[in-house]
């Protein structure tokens, strides 16, 4: 955890510049193709994407292996990227359900670099140096197996399209591999730690997160509980009917659920009253420990909802090109958005039990954020 933040600036500061082009040029000269680019750093993997004119696609892919292979990580982007980051951890929480969300990812995956779902830590920021990212990009080009190259657009000729990667991406192609990248062990809650935190708050609400270790994206138990979390999600959903509409509990009330190479969560967050702080823990946990009574109705309208998100987020070139990359290199295969909608029709209400009964238990984590006098009326029990 102590590089926490130096994937991020990596990704900021890659199209800054190259051996041959400044920032400026490589804006000026993507403006005339049509074209943009840009990095990610995510939990699990690290993104260089690009667009452009399929017309123009030499000068595009001439770009893109520029800005891959030749990176100068100049100083002076280095540092506008680290006052733009300092002051993004600076305001983000600004939104007290974000820092609700933040310290329950501290709390599950504590010792974790999932812990950071901010991407970055405000001391390794201001201590980072140019090579730190030149040392990163580096180890990331190490090992070109682990690289996977997803291209999506209007084209008849995929020799063509091979021709310009081979001949401007050749130094890729030829790089011996230097050592074997991994994806980390799997991670698993330990039961020993603390299971409970009151973070202090001004304010006139409270916020209140509780839940339990996930699957991990490998684990076909992520699938189901994607459907699980679509079913009960929503105005039509149990959730935001029993807690909101029939209990008056919550401000806002929503299941959360997230899974990654090494582990997930699953849960609820509830904004409320602070004199309904007691009774809203509660309410929640036991929506969560009574999910083994959906209807089919509700599984139905769950996959529906699912699949046609699935759908809307595959709509552009890139949508596709980055689901492709993206599960190509997880070793889920470049197709596994086909399978992966075959099995989310495939869920019945059985499956939605057997990830109930395995991942509910009688204990949550729980993450409590409020003004400092609601903690001396509460009893955080499981």
């Amino acid at each position: 955890t102590e590089k926490i933040g130096i994937p991020l600036l990596t990704a900021k500061t890659l199209t800054r510049g190259t051996e041959n082009r400044t920032a400026k040029v490589i804006l000026d000269e993507l403006y005339d193709i049509g074209g943009s680019i840009g990095a990610s750093a995510g939990f699990d993997t690290f993104s260089l994407s690009s667009s452009f004119l399929s017309s123009k696609k030499e000068k595009g892919f001439e770009i893109f292996f520029d800005v891959l292979l030749n990176p100068t990580f100049p100083q002076d982007e280095i540092n506008k990227m680290k006052d733009d980051i300092l002051e993004s951890l600076r305001t983000r929480y600004d939104e007290p359900q974000v820092q609700a969300f933040d310290e329950f990812f501290k709390l599950v995956f504590d010792g974790n670099p999932y812990a950071f779902p901010e991407g970055a830590k405000k001391e390794v920021i201001e201590s980072a140096k140019k090579e730190d990212l030149i040392d990163f990009w580096k180890f990331l080009l190490s090992d070109p197996e682990k690289i996977v190259i997803s291209i999506v657009g209007d084209f008849s000729d995929s020799s063509e399209i091979l021709k310009y990667i081979y001949f401007y991406g050749f130094e890729l192609f030829e790089k011996k591999k230097e050592k074997e990248i991994s994806f980390p062990q799997k991670f698993t809650c330990r039961d020993e730690k603390a299971k409970e935190k009151f973070i202090p708050r001004e304010g006139n609400q409270v916020h209140i997160v509780v839940g339990v270790c996930g699957p991990s994206i490998f684990d076909d138990d992520a699938i189901t509980l994607r459907v699980l979390v679509s079913s009960i999600s929503g105005m039509g959903g149990r959730l935001f009917m029993n807690l909101r509409e029939k209990k008056g509990l919550a401000y806002v009330v929503a299941p959360l659920r997230h899974s990654f190479v090494s582990g997930g969560l699953f849960g609820g967050y509830i904004a409320s009253a602070p004199e309904k702080l007691t009774e809203s823990i509660t309410g929640l946990k036991e929506e969560l420990k009574n999910l083994n009574t959906l209807t089919d109705e509700e599984i139905s309208r769950g996959i529906n909802v699912l699949l046609g998100a699935i759908r809307r987020s595959l709509q552009s070139n890139s949508d596709w090109a980055s689901e492709i990359s993206q599960s190509e290199f997880l070793g889920l295969g470049f197709d596994f958005y086909k399978k992966l909608q075959e099995k989310i029709k495939a869920v019945k209400k059985e499956d939605i039990n057997k990830v109930i009964e395995k991942y509910i238990k009688d204990e949550f984590f729980v993450v409590i954020l409020g003004h400092s006098s609601t903690q001396e009326n509460i009893k955080l029990k499981n």
